[in-house]
């Protein structure tokens, strides 16, 4: 059962009944005498370290830990928090042929947000394209295809304005939230890693900074094949594989395909979706 904290009204009674019994053989204390007062002192002291029992209590528990001892505990299990990541893409110049926009130099958006070219990118046909990156890591660097950016000081032979390229800048993603981190603590802790079962591809997707959700969908059509699927509202996005450094499974042993995942791998971001879909080999026998 719960511990049932006493309130500060309870603690002081307790407090002046204890130094009536002890000082003045029972009988009641005056208002404002010294007693009193040293009652409400102590009452007052008592409840400051119950609430602070409470709140430690709290921190030991994944369940409801403040962010300083969430990350003390991811950091025990290994699902560290995911940090903020930057939005990239591209952006075109106009101007006369043959002038540069040296990496480097610095566009600003409408509403003072700030990026910097990646690369030098030289006009030619009367424009350029040119990579850039957001000088803040999170969502608010995220821009829309078309969309002004202006620079912050002036390049000979380039217009000020520059246009963001039909992929737009995205990539940028926040810092991942509490209970986010929680959630996926939690899973790690009831899920334990099991050398490449469909969770463990979930887990390791969710770890990608901008991943907010995935799914894994083991030999979708039956043993040895795996195909495309669709969720509802979801759409296919670019293919790219996640493989994070040492994540790769082991073979199955017997009768094992080869080390390659029989899964259909799925995972959703705030503009992104990733399919892995890794070719099964054929079946091999273990004679050991």
């Amino acid at each position: 059962m719960s511990f049932p904290r006493p309130t500060l009204a309870e603690l002081v009674t307790a407090a002046e009944q204890d130094l009536s019994a002890r000082v003045l053989d029972g009988e009641p204390l005056l208002q404002q005498s010294t007693l009193a007062a040293l009652a409400r002192v102590q009452a007052g002291g008592l409840h400051l370290l119950y609430g602070f029992l409470s709140w430690a209590a709290r921190q030991v528990h994944v369940h409801n830990c403040e962010a300083e001892y969430l990350d003390a505990l991811a950091a025990t299990w290994g699902p560290a928090r995911k940090a903020a990541s930057y939005a990239a893409g591209t952006v075109t110049f106009t101007g006369a042929d043959g002038a540069v926009v040296a990496a480097g130099a610095e566009l600003k958006r409408a509403d003072g947000a700030l990026y910097t070219t990646t690369a030098d990118a030289t006009i030619s046909g009367g424009a350029a394209s040119a990579p850039v990156d957001a000088v803040e890591a999170g969502t608010g660097g995220n821009e829309s295809a078309g969309a002004s950016l202006t620079l912050t000081s002036p390049v000979s032979g380039v217009q000020s304005t520059a246009a963001v390229d039909a992929g737009g800048i995205t990539g940028g993603a926040d810092q991942e939230a509490d209970e986010a981190l929680r959630a996926r603590l939690i899973t790690r802790i009831q899920q334990p890693p099991h050398g490449g079962a469909g969770y463990d591809y979930v887990a390791w997707a969710l770890e990608v900074s901008g991943v907010t959700r995935a799914w894994c969908y083991p030999e979708h059509m039956g043993p040895g094949t795996s195909s495309p699927a669709r969720g509802r509202g979801l759409k296919p996005g670019p293919v790219d594989q996640i493989h994070p450094p040492g994540r790769r499974p082991p073979p199955r042993g017997r009768n094992s395909r080869n080390s390659a995942s029989p899964f259909l791998f799925i995972a959703i971001g705030c503009c992104l979706m990733i399919i892995q879909i890794q070719k099964t080999g054929h079946r091999t026998r273990d004679n050991h």
